[in-house]
């Protein structure tokens, strides 16, 4: 680790630090004192930011107009979450301040769950965006959506999980950091900007 005699452990994503000989170990985030930089934070950030990459290929995606994207964001979504509704009214004015959108599925409801099997039917239609944007904008999933096919909703579900995140709207910021809940497009855009892709 940045610290001498401590060096950096983890497993997934949970931190901690050990003295060289392995015998003592210190659960907690290391912060650098003179800096004021919160090091495991950092360090989080990056490993969170990697594995939503390594999804980046199974997210729906809501892309601002060609060219004029800035920065991305990955945003892990329940169809049935009242604030994941209400950040997704704010889609096109997010797209249009040059900041796509990558959704991942988590419901908060767990598996199985009818929130879990309706991210399996988003996921299985043809017109995944159509469908989620239905879902979202409406509460209710159009009725030719389709039934189950091999998808990606439960390593999802896991991967969420594992990171720890708490609830939905979790928006994975370009730098790695996560913002919680609704906030407007203005505000949005706002803190999209102040984390950038380091």
């Amino acid at each position: 680790s940045p610290a001498p005699g401590l060096y950096e452990i983890h497993q997934a994503h949970a931190f901690g630090y050990v003295t060289a000989d392995g015998r003592y170990l210190v659960s907690g985030d290391l912060i650098d004192m003179q800096s004021g930089a919160r090091l495991t934070d950092q360090r989080r950030n990056q490993e969170r930011l990697q594995s939503v990459l390594e999804q980046a290929g199974n997210a729906i995606v809501f892309a601002p107009p060609p060219g004029q994207a800035r920065q991305w964001v990955t945003i892990f979504t329940d169809v049935d979450c009242h604030y994941c509704k209400l950040l997704h009214k704010e889609i096109d004015a997010i797209n249009d301040a040059g900041i796509g959108v990558r959704y991942l599925f988590f419901s908060k409801d767990g598996k199985p769950s009818q929130a879990f099997e309706e991210a399996q039917k988003v996921w299985c239609d043809v017109d995944r965006q159509g469908v989620l944007s239905t879902a979202l904008l409406t509460g209710k999933l159009p009725r030719r959506a389709a039934g189950a096919c091999p998808n990606p909703v439960e390593s999802q579900y896991e991967l969420a999980k594992a990171m720890g995140l708490r609830g939905t709207p979790a928006t994975i910021l370009p730098d790695g950091s996560v913002l919680y809940g609704f906030v407007k497009a203005r505000e949005f855009v706002k803190q999209v900007d102040e984390h950038p892709a380091r």
